[in-house]
């Protein structure tokens, strides 16, 4: 693989592995355990997670780029074939919107790398059908909430056959406006008025009630392991019970329910939670 692409898919993986999409990637960081799932591999013939994406793309089994942006779509692809008809529909929201995140990630650096090398992909220029070139000037002015922007339009002779406007002709000119901030038309503002309530509550997702299942079984593993992994200075009081003599007196006589980690794992295996 070349050294730019090789740069660029660990950037991408990077970004998709970041703390902003914690919420958002944590079924995709490890393989699935087909121990809760052993129909997986009946339906999903090649498995693939960030993990293993990483592993693969340091070992140099990726000759092109192309062949790690298919992994790494396969990843979200697959977890939306296991999902779709099954009571774990949420996973394939998560993989859709990493999805979008990866299409995100895969734009911005092939177009770091096409400005690295000279080319700029936000500038052309367009031939006119008189063989001219039709040159486009815009000029923007901010006034409060109001974006003008005013442009014209000009032909110029080419001399090979393109025809140069008269002297005394005016430019076209349009003039956009556009409106910024809270200014809205009377229209939309008594529409608004009419259709919605004088206060808004915000819709909250409860899943609290939902049974558990081996699908959701699963999720909370992944879950109690993701906290698991974290550093050891951070994660090191939640493994275990208190013990330290000096504080497990006052804990117990203000903690009427004490629970960690490893608490919730046993309870997972022993299938106490309903």
């Amino acid at each position: 693989m070349d050294p730019q692409d090789l740069a660029n898919c660990r950037e991408i993986h990077a970004g998709l592995m970041a703390k902003e999409r914690n919420t958002i990637n944590y079924l995709f960081l490890e393989p699935v355990e087909t121990t809760y799932f052993p129909e997986y591999l009946k339906v999903i013939k090649k498995p693939m997670d960030l993990r293993t994406l990483k592993e693969n793309l340091e070992a140099g089994k990726y000759t092109a780029k192309e062949e790690f942006y298919a992994d790494a779509q396969l990843i979200f692809d697959n977890a939306i074939a296991f999902n779709k008809d099954r009571d774990s529909k949420f996973v394939v929201d998560l993989a859709k919107r990493m999805i979008r995140a990866f299409d995100r990630l895969k734009k911005k650096t092939e177009a770091a790398t096409a400005k690295k090398n000279g080319g700029d992909s936000s500038t052309a220029t367009a031939a006119s059908t008189g063989g001219g070139t039709k040159k486009i000037k815009l000029k923007l002015k901010r006034n409060s909430s109001i974006l003008s922007a005013s442009s014209s339009t000009e032909e110029a002779s080419s001399g090979t056959g393109g025809v140069a406007a008269p002297p005394n002709k005016k430019a076209k000119k349009v003039k956009l406006k556009l409106s910024l901030g809270k200014s809205t038309s009377k229209s939309e503002s008594k529409s608004s008025r009419s259709n919605s309530p004088a206060t808004t509550t915000p819709i909250v997702e409860t899943v609290g009630e939902a049974p558990m299942n081996a699908t959701r079984r699963a999720q909370c593993y992944k879950i109690v392991s993701s906290f698991k992994r974290r550093q050891p200075s951070n994660s090191k009081w939640f493994l275990k019970p208190i013990s330290d003599p000096m504080i497990v007196k006052d804990y117990k006589e203000k903690i009427s329910n004490p629970v960690d980690l490893g608490a919730i794992t046993s309870k997972l295996d022993k299938n106490q939670y309903s």
